[in-house]
């Protein structure tokens, strides 16, 4: 592995400029992307978009579907600053934001935006971490240190684009961050890597 290249800076970009690099890069020279969360859908176990559905969207054939918690989506973008601050004082690691789209070493339609990075107190040593907003209903899956398996393929792609070993959670769902807060770990797993990544690779070969 090797570190990723960076293909730009997001800061400052609209939305619809963002979502044109991440569909094919700053420059609009990669013919079809892979994202984070991209990642469970290609896999089946995304609540919000199908393998067909993404399939479709990447050819250009439909448009994305409209997703039924928009709102909730909104609320979890503004809680991402909140949800950092608060993992950064229950761990005692050191949270950055990093602003740039990269793309991994060695697949070059694996393209990322990571919510924060963080520099772990105990030993310096460099991670992701993403953050998420769910409600109470939905606070069990992260019981334990546990956490959606969904989620997990997007952390585990985002830690080989970073090649970094390691990647965290904070995941928030109420206004008591004693109870109401997870930050479960996870560690990069060769081959888990390799089963993800000959996934998309053959995934993004049908497409072509």
């Amino acid at each position: 592995m090797a570190a990723p290249i960076v293909l730009c800076d997001t800061v400052g970009m609209t939305n619809e400029q963002w979502l044109a690099c991440r569909m094919h890069g700053p420059k609009g020279n990669i013919p079809y992307t892979v994202g984070g969360s991209d990642v469970a859908a290609i896999f089946g176990v995304s609540p919000w978009i199908t393998p067909l559905e993404l399939w479709m969207v990447k050819k250009g054939r439909i448009k994305t579907p409209p997703k039924a918690n928009e709102a909730q989506l909104r609320m979890g973008h503004l809680l991402e600053p909140i949800a950092a601050q608060l993992y950064a004082e229950k761990t005692g690691n050191t949270v950055i934001v990093d602003t740039n789209l990269y793309q991994h070493a060695d697949h070059a339609y694996a393209l990322a935006n990571f919510d924060r990075r963080f520099i772990r107190k105990t030993d310096g040593e460099p991670g992701i971490l993403e953050c998420k907003s769910t409600s109470y209903h939905k606070a069990a899956d992260w019981a334990k240190d546990a956490y959606p398996l969904y989620y997990e393929f997007q952390l585990r792609f985002y830690l080989s684009v970073a090649d970094v070993q390691i990647g965290d959670f904070s995941a928030l769902w109420g206004n008591n961050p004693e109870t109401d807060l997870a930050t479960p770990g996870l560690v990069r797993d060769k081959a888990k890597e390799d089963m993800i990544f000959e996934k998309l690779d053959y995934w993004i070969w049908s497409l072509v």
